[in-house]
């Protein structure tokens, strides 16, 4: 997952995909799918 230089139309739809209201909570909850991930 990446949204790092994303801008407009791109960010919102990866925001909404994700349920995020920001690029901070979006990659907030990334963080902890990759510690989920990385645990296994």
């Amino acid at each position: 997952m990446c949204a790092a230089g994303a801008r407009q139309n791109t960010l919102d739809q990866m925001l909404k995909g994700f349920g995020s209201k920001s690029a901070d909570e979006l990659n907030h909850t990334a963080q902890q799918v990759m510690k989920v991930i990385l645990s296994v």
